[in-house]
C-alpha cells in the first residue's frame, strides 16, 4: 500500500513540475518567434530562447528529466500537448516553402524527437548550462529539411546573434528560487553552489536596500532561505560573505568585459565592447554596483584592494590607444584612471536614482567620453556612433 501512494505521490509532483516549467518555456518561445519577421529566424530565436530557458531553469529540468524514465500516460499528457503545438509550429515551414511539401509525415515528430534527445541527454549529465551553445547547430537542423543547409545556417546565425545580445542584458539576473525540495537526484554539488550563490544575491540585495552596518546574518539567511547552519558552513562571518560576495560579482563583470574584447579586432572596437557588456551587466543587475562603493571598502579592506586591481586591468585596455594614436602619447599619466573614475560616477548615479534600465543607451555617448582624449572630438564621435556596425578608425 505504501509503494502504491508512494507512486501516486510522485506522479503529481512530476504532473505539477511539468506544468510548472512547460506553461513559461511555451510563453517564452512564442515570444521568441513573433519577435522575427521571417519563419526561420522565428524558429531559430525560439529555440535559443528555449534553450536559455532551460539552462537557467536547471534544477526543475533535471528532477523532470530524472522522474520520466518512470512516468504514465497522466503524467507525460502536459508535455505531449506541448510538443504537439510545437510540431505544428514547426510543419508551418511546409506552407512557406513549397519544396518542403514532399517531406514525410513523421518530419517533425522525428527532429522534435531528436532535439528533445539531445537536451535531455544534457540536463542529466548536468551540462544544461552547455545547452544554449549548441542553439545554432539544433536550429538549422531543424531548419535545413524546410528551407536547405545555406539558408538554416543564416537564419540560426541570425537568431543566435539577436539572442546574445538579449542575453547581455538579461544574462546577470539572479534566480533566487531554491532547487526542488525532497528527492531530486540533482548533485551534492549542485545543490551547495545553489545556496551559496543565493546567499552572495541575499547579501548584495540588502546592501543596495539598506546598508552593510544595518544588515545582519539573521536577514541574509531569511531572505536566502537557507538556516543559518548551511549559511555557516559557507562563511565564518559576515566579513567573509562580503568578500566573497564582491569577488563573485567582479570575476562575471571581468569575464563578460574580456570576452566582449575577444570578439573584437581594433583598439576602438573594444573598448565599445567592453563598455557596452559593462552597461548591460549593471543594467540586469543594478544592486551589484553598491558592492563597488565605500561602504563595503571601508567594511573589507581587502575589497578596497581589489577594486583598485579592477582599474588597474580596465585602465591598461584603454592605455593601448596610446600605442595605437601616437598623438596620444603623452597624455597625462592618470588619464585612463581618471575616464574610468568618470563612467563610474555616472554608473553609481543613474542606479542609485533608479534609472539602470536606460544605461545601455548612454553607450555612444560614454563611448565617445572615453576615446576622445586619444583620437579628438569629431574622430571619437565616428568611433562611437560606428561601434558594432563593422567599422572603426582603428580596426
Amino acid at each position: 500500500m505504501y509503494e502504491v501512494i508512494q507512486q501516486s505521490d510522485e506522479g503529481t509532483d512530476l504532473r505539477q513540475r511539468c506544468e510548472q516549467m512547460v506553461d513559461p518555456l511555451a510563453a517564452v518561445l512564442a515570444e521568441a518567434a513573433e519577435a522575427e519577421a521571417e519563419w526561420p529566424e522565428g524558429v531559430a530565436g525560439a529555440l535559443a530562447a528555449g534553450l536559455d530557458f532551460i539552462a537557467a531553469e536547471e534544477g526543475s529540468a533535471h528532477a523532470i528529466a530524472a522522474e520520466l524514465p518512470r512516468a504514465g500516460e497522466a503524467e507525460l499528457a502536459h508535455c505531449r500537448v506541448a510538443i504537439a503545438r510545437l510540431a505544428t509550429a514547426l510543419a508551418a515551414g511546409r506552407e512557406r516553402y513549397p519544396k518542403s511539401q514532399g517531406l514525410p509525415a513523421a518530419t517533425e515528430r522525428l527532429l522534435l524527437g531528436g532535439l528533445l534527445a539531445t537536451v535531455l541527454e544534457r540536463v542529466l549529465a548536468g551540462e544544461a548550462a552547455r545547452l544554449p551553445g549548441l542553439a545554432p547547430e539544433l536550429a538549422a537542423a531543424l531548419l535545413a529539411p524546410y528551407v536547405g543547409p545555406a539558408r538554416a545556417h543564416r537564419a540560426a546565425g541570425r537568431a543566435g546573434k539577436r539572442q546574445r545580445q538579449r542575453r547581455l542584458v538579461r544574462g546577470n539576473e539572479v534566480d533566487q528560487r531554491p532547487l526542488p525540495s525532497g528527492r531530486h537526484g540533482i548533485p551534492a554539488g549542485r545543490v551547495v553552489e545553489d545556496q551559496r550563490r543565493r546567499i552572495l544575491a541575499a547579501l548584495t540585495e540588502l546592501l543596495a536596500e539598506s546598508s552593510y552596518a544595518e544588515g545582519s546574518i539573521a536577514e541574509i539567511v531569511a531572505r536566502a532561505r537557507v538556516s543559518g547552519y548551511t549559511y555557516s558552513k559557507h562563511f565564518e562571518n559576515r566579513g567573509a560573505c562580503l568578500l566573497a560576495a564582491y569577488d563573485d560579482v567582479e570575476s562575471r563583470l571581468w569575464q563578460r568585459a574580456a570576452d566582449a574584447a575577444a570578439a573584437e579586432a581594433g583598439w576602438a572596437p573594444q573598448v565599445a565592447a567592453v563598455l557596452d557588456a559593462v552597461l548591460a551587466f549593471f543594467a540586469a543587475e543594478p544592486a551589484a554596483i553598491c558592492l563597488f562603493d565605500r561602504e563595503p571598502q571601508m567594511a573589507e579592506p581587502q575589497i578596497a584592494t581589489r577594486r583598485r586591481e579592477l582599474t588597474l586591468r580596465l585602465a591598461s585596455l584603454l592605455r593601448l590607444g596610446r600605442a595605437s594614436v601616437p598623438s596620444a602619447a603623452d597624455l597625462p599619466e592618470a588619464t585612463e584612471a581618471t575616464l574610468i573614475d568618470n563612467v563610474s560616477t555616472i554608473l553609481f548615479a543613474y542606479v542609485l536614482h533608479g534609472e539602470s534600465a536606460r544605461l545601455p543607451v548612454l553607450a555612444p555617448e560614454l563611448t565617445e567620453l572615453l576615446l576622445t582624449p586619444y583620437l579628438g572630438v569629431s574622430e571619437a564621435k565616428r568611433a562611437a556612433t560606428s561601434s558594432g556596425e563593422g567599422e572603426s578608425p582603428l580596426d
